[in-house]
């Protein structure tokens, strides 16, 4: 099993944020777009949060866990969006 690096997190986020219209964040740079997902991490935990319209975030993923956790997460995410998507006739 390969392991799983902030890299390949961003490269899902990246996709994800482009799925939702919401583009992607330059890396480095804080740029809090509603709508716009990203990872928090505290304490040796990552998860899956996103930026809200009237300022703040909230959390999209129920718990911190570990990277592939978060990772899979992502997976699941992007799945369910293209999944409902190509049942819609829209291209994924």
């Amino acid at each position: 099993m390969e392991r799983i690096t902030n890299r390949h997190l961003d490269v899902r986020l990246a996709y994800l944020n482009d799925l939702l219209g919401v583009g992607a964040a330059t890396p480095g740079v804080y740029d809090p777009a509603p709508g716009r997902h990203y990872i928090g991490s505290h304490l040796g935990g990552y998860r899956v949060e996103a930026f809200s319209a009237g300022g703040g975030s909230r959390d999209v993923q129920p718990r911190r866990g570990t990277r592939r956790q978060a990772f899979d997460f992502l997976g699941a995410m992007i799945a369910g969006i293209e999944a409902s998507r190509a049942g819609q006739g829209e291209p994924a």
